[in-house]
């Protein structure tokens, strides 16, 4: 990352200022061939006080024309690297699915500026989904542009490129034991992560452990019916880790 505008652009994106003083920041990992806008309805709906960013990949949103990225040891570091450079605010990891193994994976690397991870949409042992369909069950790229063939052949390739970071991910996973506190969600109806498999989570926490399952397939927490649940769940979470007095 050193010469073109594009291999400069950040992997941490800003994606909502706190109002007034941050009590604390809470960092996107998205699913497959996804950037953080995919997750939008789910964290708009989070309380003003968490300043949000999100994880951006190349091949996807603002890093569109970027060369994809498939070395998991590589995207850990680059994340590494700019959160340590934004400034001292407790910050808590959320991620889905793919963004569920990579999320723990960072926080080893930066546990001196982790408070929590909130894991969502993936059990541990499970073998890794099929993207594309993921990308369908999400709805949320128009069939026009699924069925479109430079568009299909993109998401392909980040499906690809994804796939190769997940497999790595997950070597890296079974040898890792992170020391922060998790919040374990999942669908109850979810087809790429059975339910059950959420207590494999306690293998690799070593720390307080709570698993909340909701209504809804494996994108529970955009559906109308959970959204609401999820969010403050997950508020409530990080205010307790942080020893705040929000309510």
């Amino acid at each position: 990352m050193n010469t073109t505008q594009a291999e400069t652009a950040p992997w941490l994106r800003s994606l909502r200022r706190s109002e007034g003083a941050g009590f604390a920041r809470l960092i996107v990992f998205p699913h497959s061939a996804a950037g953080p806008a995919s997750l939008e309805k789910f964290y708009s709906t989070l309380p003003s006080w968490l300043e949000l960013y999100g994880v951006v990949a190349p091949g996807r949103e603002n890093r569109f024309t970027e060369p994809l990225a498939s070395d998991a040891s590589q995207l850990i570091a680059e994340v590494v690297a700019e959160l340590a450079e934004l400034p001292s605010l407790p910050t808590v990891l959320f991620g889905h699915s793919l963004g569920a193994l990579l999320a723990p994976l960072v926080a080893l690397n930066c546990s001196h500026l982790v408070e929590g991870l909130v894991l969502s949409g993936l059990a541990p042992k499970q073998v890794h989904q099929d993207s594309m369909e993921l990308i369908r069950q999400a709805g949320l790229t128009p069939d026009e542009l699924l069925g479109d063939e430079g568009w299909h052949t993109h998401l392909a390739a980040l499906v690809d490129a994804d796939g190769a970071v997940a497999e790595q991910a997950k070597t890296l996973l079974a040898r890792t034991v992170v020391e922060h506190p998790a919040l374990v969600i999942g669908g109850d109806s979810d087809p790429f992560a059975d339910p059950k498999g959420l207590e494999d989570w306690r293998l690799h926490v070593n720390g307080t452990v709570e698993i909340r399952t909701y209504p809804g397939d494996h994108f529970f927490m955009l559906d109308p019916a959970s959204t609401s649940q999820v969010a403050e769940d997950v508020a409530q979470a990080i205010a307790g880790w942080l020893r705040g007095d929000l309510w």
